[in-house]
């Protein structure tokens, strides 16, 4: 399984408040429920908004999840339409959040983005 954290800060950094204008994904390579890898990669549409192509992006690097602070509702339309799933509302550094997820303690807040 991949999981992909949409970071402002790379390996270092935290969920983004809204995934498309993140610098960076941060994926992380899980094996028997335990993060191995991780790998910051630049958003190639951090500067410019093209609806569908962020989730084609992540879809592209293996990922099955996406975490991030905020993300639209049609979005998560285009995530979903791809099988893969999405956890917003959440703060903090991406290997943290990783490892609250596989803890089972990723706990869902309200979405940081408003549209």
């Amino acid at each position: 399984m991949k999981i992909a954290v949409a970071t402002n800060g790379g390996l270092d950094g935290n969920a983004a408040a809204h995934f498309a204008h993140c610098s960076d994904f941060v994926v992380f390579e899980v094996e028997n429920g335990e993060a191995k890898k991780s790998n910051a990669v630049k958003n190639p549409y951090s500067h410019g908004h093209v609806p569908g192509e962020i989730p084609k992006f992540v879809k592209s690097l293996g990922a099955s999840l996406l975490i991030t602070n905020g993300i639209g509702p049609s979005a998560i339309k285009f995530f979903e339409e791809l099988e893969i799933e999405v956890i917003y509302g959440v703060t903090g550094n991406a290997a943290e959040l990783v490892d609250l997820y596989l803890h089972g303690k990723l706990k869902p807040n309200a979405n940081s983005c408003k549209h």
